[in-house]
């Protein structure tokens, strides 16, 4: 009898699953209840089970299910009661508590229980002291994750004073370390408050420990960028573009006895870390620092433990998955924990996995759809051919699968089946399951095709289930505020925030009715009882007064905005100036708004409206373009003595003016005039002028005709005008003024230059003013900019003035004079006759006489951050399909270069080009897509070293030392990829399809580049490969002169001739003998293609070989004499007539021809025919090229071989070289004039 009672004992003791391991991944998956879409049931069974596994990771995933499924739940707060004897049980695992306390503290404050949430603790062990400064790099970019910045340096270096320390940002502006004071408990991390520009963030926390233990460092809301150091030691690392990792982090370190220091750098403003112990249970006993006092930390080497306290709830899962990968249900939980933890991508192949072994299962393949849904990585069309599929198998195995039939509805919907798709979810209540949610998904989709009765009616009866179901009390809430019933409305909305919302979100809401109904002080009562119970919110003081503003109490106003900037000046944003400004406008105090919007320009310096303004309250009127201006006399006597045809024979428009008037503050703010006056010289060309767009306050816009008389323009829309009453000698006028709204930053080589409108129009009088203000703040002003963390910053205090082609006669002049408080600059060009300038200038500013401002001292490195970028902005994270695929490619290749080289070959024979942003997973699939993006996932999949390398423009105009950090996005465009082995570097694109691995294209060879990576930055130029390596065609042709027939091979080696490839590749036959037909017409006049041949079309790495025979008909030309000469089938190159013509110019200039040829031809000539005479040889050895011809004759087998070899050393000649470049072409053309001459054998023996 012992024995049984003991047996029953152990019975009641021991509970249903023996160990945590056997306990269900997830409990209800397979009932009825799941299937019919019962959650109310549900949720008791989820209940109990919490109950009865309290101290499981099984009960926190269901009570995770209870929170993802709470909306189909009528009241998902009934669990309130098993949490609480959850945590009145003996817990031993700490994220299983704080996991029951956050719920719970949910429930309390939704019920307006705000002492009892408090009293949870639920967020013990957060970090809550932080010292913040932040907003670096804002300028560079991405590339700022790679950036160690000042604050970085000075804790690692033991500054005690940094946190005392001011840094200045790109901007100019200075920033402090700042802390937020808290009051109430923490419910999450104070960073949420943050207020700072783009970039990187830092913050830093410090605390005593009492003796050397360990703890786990908690740290959640990974977003984008985060690097975790503890004690001046990398302990963690997440970047969503290269790292793939769940948004959350245990990280166990061992804390020093004294203090520890814990430092943050991200681009996020909202991140969670807690300090736990062993067990997962919040850290106590550890003091904070509080004051701006940095304590050095001891470091005793890695402080990370690998081993010896608690997993958390993915990693327990995941285990779980590892031992049972047959057990669907925890693939299933598995997958949904991954895809909540941003892991969307691991997710689906959990359960792609799990689908190969059992394809059938009905909950499987709901679970797989939702996932393929969420899969942007793929094509959107192939995921949801996917998810119906896996959604109709769902249906087949149980067809009252509620959840399964509402997606099937959603896709119905989606491909406007709106009919089907409301009779699923009616199929679904016909069946018996009337639910809420249900009657929500019916009303949802008649609202999308507006069928509003049947919408009504839906929620009507969703109402008659629950009438306080929390959707139901919302939506007509809603209703009713639309339809301007405000009685039913708030009658709804009170009922909600009661039931579901009774916490500061209800008293806000009491507070917009107060002031709906006038009651101002009520509505002024609630914000202050929020502040007096936290007086450090500094949203609820502006809400308070942004209230008494909206109601017209604006001296109450106006001492609230004040006391704020006095007392938050590190919190409230600078806008505050203006708003006050303004109010003193609204009191009629004139002189205080004028001074307030003086005080907000000291942070805005480039708004030009408040500017404005200033001079319209003060009544003031200040036209500096009137003031330095052409004056209306001489712009009449401009128009009264306006050159004509006859002085620009080659124009049709003449720009009479052009006149610009640019006004420049310290800060680099600008506001300019631009004046121009276009004369039509030539009937045919008035359409050049007959369009205009003015970019900005437009003052003047007119025709004015031979005659004198005006006609204003018609506007065409979007700023653009069509001019009207154009003829010949008629002119257009245009005046109008641009406000710069942005403050310059001196980071480049130069500032401001003078640009010139069009090359093709040639001026008359051309005007620039510049007229540079000296206006410094005061002492005072600059100690309310530093007082909110500004710092006064004159950046055109760096410029200096450089002139262009600028020989001052009468002409051309350049007068400086200084004003009262002004310096002024005023340029002026007459007469710039230049009505050709060449097409292959590289800018106006190397045509006419120029100005411009030079930063003397430039950072050279300052953009170079943005470079880095690249290495993050390609979304290359390797999942299990690239890594598969990548695998199957380069199976038997034994180094990462024969791997790479795979790869590469592969992504060009198999991926058609597309969309170049698709991701990796899309041109998989799709094969279609940027060759590169796949190439670049392949590569890290497989981890193959690499490098990526942005090109600049060819030929090299940088000078490494010099260059200041320029226009990025213009010279540095293009990216390869560097693969390095045994000494050698090769340098892969795939734009060229069929170039070889490895080969640089020519017009990229000794191009300037960045290597880039994570350890590395270096400008360099590329390689550039021997002349011989350099050939962009050989040609190789045997010509019969009996048959007058042509057998050859043209063999094009450039990067351009393998794109040429791709193109022919998709031809067809007839389209190809065309393409063929015209090249070799070029070179043989009527010609007739016998027949041709492209071997190796497809082979990745060959070159484009053409193999033909055809006729010759007029190779020979009979001469006078009875001779022939043998006719120019090699095209005569006429390198004279690319560059003669060009000017004499003092610019620089390009030449836009071959760069290496090499032609061998042979011609035989029978038995008809024998030699007369053959030119001499030409070679030619210039600083600009090589060039060889030369002929010989072979008199046993009756040929003639000519060989033909050109190259040019720079396709950039410098003025000095143009001579030399000239001399070269003409006596290239005069040896390619030279003749061959033959004639027939029996001519010979008369």
């Amino acid at each position: 009898m012992r024995k049984i009672w003991l047996s029953l004992i152990i019975l009641v003791l021991v509970p249903l699953y023996s160990a945590e391991e056997d306990l269900p991944a997830f409990p209800g998956l397979r009932s009825k209840e799941f299937i019919e879409a019962d959650f109310d049931s549900l949720l008791i069974e989820w209940s109990k089970f919490i109950e009865q596994h309290p101290d499981s990771f099984e009960a926190v995933f269901a009570l995770s299910r209870i929170l993802n499924y709470k909306d189909r739940m009528s009241d998902w707060r009934t669990v309130e009661s098993a949490l609480e004897k959850a945590l009145s049980s003996k817990l031993t695992n700490g994220y299983v508590e704080s996991s029951y306390k956050q719920a719970l503290r949910m429930i309390y404050e939704s019920k307006g229980l705000r002492e009892r949430a408090d009293n949870l603790n639920a967020y013990e062990g957060t970090v809550t002291e932080w010292f913040y400064v932040g907003g670096f790099g804002g300028s560079y970019g991405s590339g700022a994750v790679f950036e160690v910045f000042s604050p970085e340096k000075d804790i690692f270096s033991n500054d005690v004073d940094v946190l005392k320390k001011r840094y200045e940002l790109d901007d100019g502006k200075t920033i402090v370390w700042w802390r937020k004071a808290t009051v109430r408990k923490p419910i999450s991390d104070p960073s949420i408050y943050l207020r700072t520009p783009p970039g990187i963030i830092y913050a830093l926390a410090q605390f005593e420990s009492p003796e050397e233990k360990t703890a786990v460092l908690h740290i959640s809301g990974l977003n984008d960028y985060t690097k975790l150091f503890f004690n001046e030691q990398v302990v963690y690392e997440y970047d969503s573009q290269r790292f793939r990792k769940p948004d959350f982090a245990l990280i166990a370190v061992r804390l020093n006895k004294g203090y520890n220091q814990i430092l943050v750098k991200t681009t996020r403003s909202f991140i969670t870390l807690a300090l736990r112990d062993e067990d997962g249970f919040p850290l106590t006993g550890l003091k904070f620092e509080t004051d701006t006092v940095f304590h050095p930390i001891d470091l005793k080497g890695d402080p990370v433990i690998k081993e010896g306290y608690k997993e958390g709830l993915l990693s327990h899962y995941e285990k779980k998955y590892l031992k049972r990968t047959d057990d669907t249900d925890t693939a299933i939980a598995y997958a949904l924990l991954l895809s909540e933890r941003g892991m969307g991508v691991r997710a689906l192949e959990v359960l792609e996995e799990a689908l190969e072994k059992n394809p059938e299962d009905g909950l499987l393949c709901y679970f797989a759809a939702q996932m393929y849904e969420k899969a942007d990585h793929c094509p959107k069309s192939w995921r949801r051919s996917q998810a119906k599929t896996l959604i109709d198998t769902a249906l087949k195995k149980n067809e009252g699968f509620v959840l399964a039939r509402e997606m099937l509805a959603d896709f119905l919907a989606e491909n406007d089946k709106f009919e089907e798709s409301v009779r699923e979810i009616k199929s679904i209540l016909e069946a018996g399951i009337k639910r809420v949610s249900v009657y929500r998904k019916l009303a949802e989709l008649c609202s999308r095709k507006e069928w509003v009765k049947e919408e009504l009616e839906a929620v009507k009866s969703a109402e008659s289930l629950n009438p306080n179901d929390e959707w139901v009390l919302s939506y007509w809430r809603n209703y009713y505020e639309r339809n301007g019933n405000r009685k039913k409305a708030r009658e709804y909305a009170t009922r909600y925030y009661e039931l579901y919302d009774n916490s500061d979100s209800y008293k806000g809401y009491q507070a917009q009715v107060a002031e709906d109904d006038g009651d101002i002080d009520r509505a002024l009562e609630i914000y202050e009882e929020f502040v007096s119970q936290d007086p450090t919110n500094i949203e609820k003081k502006l809400d308070i007064a942004h209230l008494l503003e909206r109601n017209g109490r604006y001296a109450d106003a106006l001492r609230h905005y004040k006391m704020l900037l006095e007392e938050h000046s590190d919190e409230v944003s600078t806008s505050l100036f203006e708003t006050i400004a303004r109010l003193y406008v609204l009191l009629g105090d004139t002189d205080n708004a004028v001074e307030w919007y003086r005080k907000s320009l000291l942070f805005s310096p480039s708004d030009w409206t408040t500017r404005r303004y200033i001079q319209f309250l003060k009544k003031e009127e200040e036209d500096f373009f009137k003031k330095y201006a052409l004056s209306e006399e001489a712009v009449k006597e401009l128009l009264k003595d306006s050159p004509t045809s006859k002085e620009y024979p080659k124009s049709g428009v003449l720009t009479l003016l052009s006149e610009d008037i640019t006004l420049v503050l310290p800060t680099g703010t600008t506001s300019t005039c631009t004046h121009t006056i276009d004369k039509v010289l030539k009937e045919d060309a008035k359409d050049e002028v007959g369009s205009t767009y003015a970019a900005g306050e437009i003052r003047i816009l007119r025709t004015i005709t031979p005659d004198g008389r005006i006609y204003e323009p018609t506007p065409s829309g979007r700023g653009s005008f069509a001019m009207t009453n154009l003829s010949k000698d008629a002119f257009v006028e245009e005046l109008y003024r641009r406000d710069s709204y942005r403050d310059i930053t001196i980071d480049t080589t130069s500032w401001y230059k003078d640009v010139f409108r069009s090359f093709h129009i040639p001026y008359h009088f051309k005007r620039s003013v510049l007229v540079f203000l000296d206006e410094r703040l005061s002492e005072e002003d600059a100690k309310l900019m530093d007082k909110f963390g500004y710092k006064v910053v004159y950046p055109v205090d760096n410029l200096k003035l450089r002139l262009r082609n600028f020989t001052e006669d009468s002409k051309i002049s350049l007068k400086i004079q200084k004003e009262d408080g002004a310096t002024v600059y005023i340029f002026e060009a007459k007469e710039l006759n230049i009505e050709d300038p060449e097409r292959y200038t590289p800018s106006s500013k190397e045509i006419f006489p120029n100005i411009e401002f030079v930063a003397e001292k430039v950072e050279r490195t300052r953009n170079l951050p943005r470079l880095r970028a690249a290495l993050r902005d390609a979304k290359v994270l390797p999942t299990k399909l690239i890594e598969e695929e990548a695998l199957k490619i380069v199976e038997g290749a034994k180094s990462d270069v024969e791997k790479a080289k795979r790869l590469y070959e592969w992504c060009n024979l198999n991926i058609k080009e597309g969309s170049y942003y698709d991701p990796a997973h899309t041109i998989l699939i799709n094969k279609a897509g940027d060759r590169n993006t796949l190439f670049h996932s392949f590569i890290k999949a497989l981890k193959i070293p690499y490098n990526i390398v942005l090109v600049g423009s060819n030929p090299r105009r940088i000078d490494v030392e010099q260059w200041s950090g320029g226009d990025i996005s213009n010279n540095f465009r293009e990216a390869l990829f560097l693969f390095k082995e045994a000494g050698r570097e090769y340098y892969v694109t795939l734009d060229a399809r069929y170039a070889p691995f490895g080969k640089i294209p020519e017009d990229r060879q000794d191009a300037p580049a960045f290597v880039i990576s994570e350890n590395e930055l270096r400008f360099t130029f590329l390689p550039k490969e021997p002349l011989k390596n350099r050939m962009e065609q050989k040609v190789v042709m045997d010509i019969d002169l009996e048959s007058l027939t042509c057998t050859g091979e043209y063999e094009y080696l450039t990067s351009s001739a393998y794109n040429y490839k791709d193109e022919f590749a998709k031809k067809s036959s007839d389209d190809l003998k065309r393409e063929v037909e015209e090249l070799l017409g070029e070179r043989f006049s009527g010609m007739t293609l016998i027949s041709f041949d492209m071997p190796d079309l497809k082979v990745v790495g060959s070159p484009l070989v053409i193999k033909f025979t055809c006729t010759v008909p007029s190779a020979l030309v009979e001469r006078k004499d009875g001779a022939f000469d043998l006719n120019h089938f090699i095209t005569p190159l006429k390198i004279q007539e690319q560059v003669a013509g060009k000017s004499e110019r003092k610019y620089p200039m390009f030449l836009n021809i071959i760069n290496i040829d090499d032609e061998i031809s042979s011609i035989g000539l029978g038995n008809e025919y024998e030699v007369v005479s053959i030119p001499q040889p030409c070679i030619l050895n210039s600083p600009v090229g090589f060039y060889a011809l030369t002929f010989s004759q072979d008199k046993k087998k009756n040929i003639i071989k000519v060989e033909r070899y050109l190259a040019l050393f720079a396709p950039r000649i410098e003025a000095k070289d143009y001579s030399i470049v000239l001399g070269f072409a003409k006596k290239i053309d005069e040896a390619e004039m030279a003749k061959i001459v033959v004639r027939k054998r029996q001519e010979s023996g008369k």
